[in-house]
């Protein structure tokens, strides 16, 4: 009898702490739609107010700051219309990729086709505007998100044409390397990734290198991989605060971390380096650049 009062107060305690987790996640997943809703209602009134200024500042010097944007809110207002799409049906996709034409997701289509046409008109209309090479690589973006992919790679080579030594043109390499990525050219998602290893912009190096260790480790690459790996975990410019942020429907929260990603994706290619005399607290202690992340790895 002891063990059976035992078994079933068990059972309870154990059907007690999932519902207590279901309603957890149930009141999390509220209030992310609840902060969708609202960043969508804020975008739009933005839009409203930016709409208005462009009307009523026609001859102003700072039109062109106008338009601009304009669409940076846009492309926003397209990617919350996204997520809160997404988060309708219960995916968990973390980024913003491409749209399709279905009709669900309409409205991102066409807040995405409308930035597309406004970074157009900046390009042609402003020549001398100060900010052209951010224009190209929003327009690059947006272009990629709505799978225009001959006019987003034409984008992106006039973006290196033109600035080529930029911040924007080491972004647009990262870009169209991805999407090399993502069809398994891997040779040309390098050829892309390698300059962009060495510029002098933290991040985006860092993210090139963390991609040349991944193309790497699918080539079998194993001491290559390494390597690439161990440059983005020792690297001293790049702090967490400086890595890009993605909004994640699965966790329902803002999160990156790029020297995680390239420590745990190091654990494979160690294995095989280091398959015969393998050292791993010592050599992860040594790259680790917290505490916490070394425990992780081990």
């Amino acid at each position: 009898r002891e063990v059976i009062v035992t078994l079933c107060l068990s059972v309870i305690l154990l059907l007690l702490g999932r519902f207590a987790l279901a309603a957890q996640e149930k009141e999390e997943t509220a209030a992310f739609r609840g902060n969708l809703v609202e960043m969508l209602q804020r975008t739009e009134r933005s839009i409203k107010i930016v709409r208005e200024q462009i009307v009523e500042n026609q001859t102003a010097p700072f039109l062109a700051d106008l338009y601009l944007q304009l669409g940076e809110l846009l492309s926003q207002k397209a990617n919350v219309f996204y997520y809160i799409q997404m988060e309708r049906e219960n995916k968990s996709d973390s980024t913003v990729t491409t749209v399709d034409g279905a009709k669900k997701f309409s409205p991102v289509t066409e807040a995405m086709m409308e930035a597309v046409v406004i970074f157009k008109d900046i390009l042609r209309d402003f020549k001398n505007f100060d900010k052209r090479k951010k224009v190209y690589y929003l327009l690059a973006v947006s272009l990629k998100s709505i799978d225009e992919v001959p006019l987003f790679i034409k984008v992106v080579g006039q973006l290196l044409q033109e600035y080529p030594d930029t911040q924007e043109a080491v972004r647009v390499r990262l870009l169209l390397g991805q999407h090399y990525f993502d069809k398994r050219q891997y040779q040309d998602a390098a050829d892309l990734f390698k300059p962009a290893a060495t510029a002098p912009f933290v991040y985006e190096r860092n993210l090139a290198r963390y991609r040349l260790g991944v193309i790497a480790l699918t080539a079998e690459k194993y001491a290559d991989s390494l390597l690439y790996f161990e440059l983005v975990a020792l690297d001293e410019d790049l702090r967490e605060e400086d890595t890009e942020v993605s909004l994640s429907l699965k966790t329902k929260q803002v999160n990156s971390n790029l020297k995680r990603e390239a420590l745990i994706d190091s654990i494979r290619a160690y294995t095989y380096v280091h398959a015969k005399e393998p050292k791993p607290v010592e050599y992860y202690s040594r790259i680790s650049p917290t505490e916490g992340l070394f425990q992780e790895v081990i």
